[in-house]
């Protein structure tokens, strides 16, 4: 779920150091690591938490009026039929 790169380097005095952690989940729930940084000279590392919230796909129906279809007067042995347009509006598959 979590990557980080560079995943080591060396940052001199009066420097700084652009490090990048990403996120790929693989679901919709929340996801927690940590990381931890090595100084050398130093005994205690320096803790990271990482959180991070996946989401799921963001589908909508596009054609409803307030999420709502009227039928109006359905009889048991009716059969209805009429088609939904449905849209993904986030980056991840809907199916």
């Amino acid at each position: 779920m979590f990557s980080i790169e560079p995943i080591s380097g060396r940052i001199n005095p009066n420097s700084e150091l652009i490090v990048t952690i990403m996120f790929k989940p693989e679901g919709p729930m929340q996801y927690s690591g940590q990381a931890y940084c090595n100084i050398t000279c130093n005994e205690d590392r320096l803790p990271l938490q990482i959180v991070g919230l996946g989401l799921g796909p963001r589908a909508a129906f596009t054609n409803l009026a307030n999420n709502k279809k009227e039928l109006g007067d359905v009889y048991i042995d009716d059969k209805v039929h009429f088609y939904l347009d449905l849209e993904n509006k986030g980056e991840i598959e809907s199916r």
